[in-house]
């Protein structure tokens, strides 16, 4: 053998090296060692060969000839990471914002033996993509770092500051520039994340337990109409069959406010055209969508009715006039059962009760389509979408109609904002909306009832200067309720006065939605107010705050926020993970030690059988905002699906204090008992519980108990139902796994 330069210089990447290799009877292995020569510079990777030849015994082979690159270590200047990020997220560096003067470490990859500088600067980004402010979040900073030969690492200071504000995480950028030694920059830039001392998680609503996913509609305005709420609180909503039966097309049921089946109405199987969804007084419910509009197997062209228990009202046929390859896109039920109907051609018109078409309400021309349409106290539609037109006047994407139909000129929406993303009507008929300027900025304003900003409307905060405002809304007592989302799932909610001062009595709080592990950039979610004052938040939801809640999860906005929560990374254990620590949150001032007694009791998890009963007392310190506890889980076996422990939490005086929970994720698989739910029509929802990761989890399914045969695969989660069950006929479902 011998060894032959290739880019790489012989005796200078590595030493040559040659001779022979004798193999003993048996033997079928040698090894040749090549040393390679580290000569720290900063270079391309370089190839040499090893060839092979003279054999002796025995022919050579192919390959006779083998070709390796020495990739070079010296790969130049980045910036410190924090560890741990997922393939989806920036990789960023994270720090607390009370951390003061922060090091952040600049690295010199390689074994450089000679002198080199690179400059830094740590500044808010102009193009937009910061949310931190120099000066009010940090110290804009720059400067020079000079490594010395051989030295690989470097500190620079960078200084946070403290504003003592219940706030998003911010993030500014550190950038390299201008590298000397002909060393070039591995990577330029590097986002640094603060993330906020002061912690005030929102409450997720333990008693809310969504019984089926919920399905996000195919637009990207924030309402997502799959889901309406009633009065009463129940809500009717989609959900997808592929997480139910495999198949496309979305079901259409109703939860009570608990989050369970109603059993009163059954589901409707509807095509993937399914576009919005329109609650009349009556409990009926309008389904709109494409011309290929499917309910349960029967073709609904664009719009049907259900009734009030979830059939199909075959006595209504809507009318809409042509092109009939238009698609609905909004719909407004009326008091008087009568409903308004917006297409994707600009269409608008109203329906009849019985679907035909209403000639006393006046044709209106839009020179785009509408996406939103709501009545107000006075039956005068608020019409929103992309137009800039109304019957040829100018109207820039909102415009109020009256009863008959014909324009309003009496409302004339003006501002100087950019363009309005996002609205929702108040009780006195004024109008809250959403702004979106040519820097991506948002501004949160009131439009009077003639359609001019309110002055006397004022957003607290940094709501006039927000890049992420997600929802606005009207809640009880004339306050108002806007969102904010920031990076990375999390968000913000703040309760404001009528005039938009902060509510002091129901302070900012956040919240983290976690997405599925396969959803990557695709996941998205909303948020819908309900009459309670609370928030929905649904749609590519794993869970929010840490506790579990696929697809739908409420928050406990309308309620002060308790002193003591879990904290979002121990909101979820599995039961055989033995002593497991427990993260408590002290929200609020965190200026002065704060002393609670905790003791588990309550929750659908058995003492003795779940978990150790445990108690004790927790002091937090002077800015120390968590705090762990020690609770032993225990290992039952039993097919009881997951369960919840409540800790009671009171203070030293003994003043109770707002009930805490996690949950104990079961780990054994079955079906949850009571999980299972008999629709009307036949159709039959199964929950399962446990690990279902294992090998080959599947259905089988028997009408006798002697001969099973393969229901299916185990869909992407817990919930299935079986399309094909009668109610006339008895089944058997076990599960099988390897």
């Amino acid at each position: 053998f011998a060894t032959l330069p290739g880019r790489a210089t012989a005796d200078v990447d590595y030493l040559s090296q040659s001779g022979t290799l004798i193999f003993a009877p048996g033997e079928t292995r040698k090894t040749i060692s090549i040393p390679l020569l580290n000569d720290g510079l900063f270079e391309v990777a370089e190839t040499f060969r090893v060839i092979l030849r003279n054999p002796a015994g025995l022919s050579l082979s192919a390959p006779s000839v083998i070709t390796f690159t020495i990739n070079d270590n010296e790969h130049g200047y980045s910036i410190e990471r924090s560890p741990g990020q997922g393939a989806f997220f920036e990789i960023r560096l994270v720090v607390r914002e009370n951390s003061g003067e922060t090091l952040v470490n600049i690295y010199r990859d390689g074994d450089f033996n000679f002198t080199s500088s690179v400059d830094f600067r740590a500044h808010a980004d102009d193009g937009s993509g910061s949310t931190a402010t120099a000066g009010k979040d940090f110290v804009a900073a720059s400067g020079t770092v000079v490594f010395g030969p051989g030295e690989t690492n470097k500190t620079i200071a960078i200084h946070l500051l403290d504003d003592h504000l219940i706030e998003l995480g911010e993030r500014f950028i550190i950038e390299l520039s201008n590298p000397t030694g002909g060393i070039s920059i591995v990577e330029q830039q590097r986002w640094v994340e603060i993330q906020d001392k002061e912690r005030n998680p929102l409450r997720v609503d333990p008693d809310f337990n969504a019984a089926v996913h919920y399905a996000r509609g195919p637009g990207s305005d924030e309402s997502d109409a799959n889901l309406q709420v009633l009065p009463d609180g129940r809500i009717v909503m989609a959900t997808p069959l592929w997480r139910l039966t495999g198949e496309d097309g979305v079901g259409i049921v109703r939860l009570l406010p608990n989050g369970s089946l109603d059993p009163t109405f059954q589901m409707a199987s509807v095509s993937t055209l399914l576009q919005t969804l329109a609650l009349q007084t009556n409990g009926q419910v309008l389904v709109g969508g494409g011309a290929d509009l499917w309910i349960n197997g029967q073709p609904v062209p664009q719009l049907a009715r259900l009734n009030a228990d979830g059939t199909l009202d075959s006595q209504y046929v809507a009318r809409l006039p042509k092109p009939t390859n238009a698609v609905v896109l909004a719909l407004a039920a009326q008091h008087d059962g009568k409903s308004l109907v917006a297409t994707d051609n600009g269409g608008l018109v109203r329906l009849n009760s019985d679907g035909s078409v209403d000639p006393s309400f006046q044709p209106v021309l839009f020179d785009s389509a509408i996406l939103r349409i709501i009545l107000d106290n006075k039956n005068r539609a608020l019409i929103w979408g992309g137009f800039s037109r109304v019957n040829k006047l100018s109207r820039p994407g909102l415009a109020r109609l009256l009863p008959d139909g014909s324009l309003d000129n009496s409302f004339l929406a003006t501002w100087n904002f950019g363009s309005i993303q996002y609205f929702a009507l108040e009780d006195k008929d004024t109008v809250l909306v959403r702004f979106t300027n040519s820097d991506g900025l948002n501004t949160v304003a009131r439009l009077t009832e003639e359609g001019s900003v309110d002055p006397n409307f004022k957003p607290s905060g940094n709501l006039n200067s927000s890049a992420s405002v997600n929802l606005i809304a009207a809640a009880p007592r004339g306050r108002v309720l806007v969102s904010s989302t920031g990076q990375y799932g999390s968000g913000l909610v703040s309760n404001l006065n009528p005039d938009g001062s902060s509510d002091e009595s129901l302070p900012d709080g956040t919240y983290t939605v976690t997405f599925p592990s396969d959803g990557g950039w695709y996941s998205r979610y909303s948020l819908t107010p309900e009459p309670s004052g609370n928030l929905l938040v649904k749609g590519d939801v794993l869970a929010v705050n840490g506790q579990r809640g696929p697809g739908l999860v409420r928050l406990l906005v309308d309620a002060p926020t308790p002193r003591i929560e879990v904290d979002m990374s121990s909101a979820s254990v599995v039961e055989t993970n033995g002593l497991v620590d427990v993260k408590l949150v002290r929200t609020g001032d965190i200026s002065a030690p704060f002393t609670v007694n905790w003791a588990t009791a309550g929750g659908t998890a058995q003492p003795g059988q779940d978990f150790v009963a445990a108690g004790g007392s927790v002091t937090f310190g002077v800015g120390e905002s968590d705090h762990s506890i020690s609770l032993r889980l225990l290992d039952n076996a039993l097919l009881d699906g997951d369960r919840t422990v409540r800790l009671r939490v009171t203070l030293p005086n003994g003043a109770l204090l707002p009930a805490v929970s996690f949950t104990i994720v079961n780990d054994d698989l079955g079906f949850v008992p009571g999980g299972s739910f008999a629709f009307p029509n036949g159709r039959f929802l199964m929950n399962v519980t446990g690990n279902l990761t294992r090998t080959n989890v599947r259905i089988e399914i028997s009408s006798d108990l002697l001969g099973w045969g393969e229901w299916g695969q185990m869909p992407k989660d817990s919930q299935v139902i079986n399309f094909d069950a009668s109610s006339d006929k008895q089944l058997f479902y076990r599960l099988v796994s390897e």
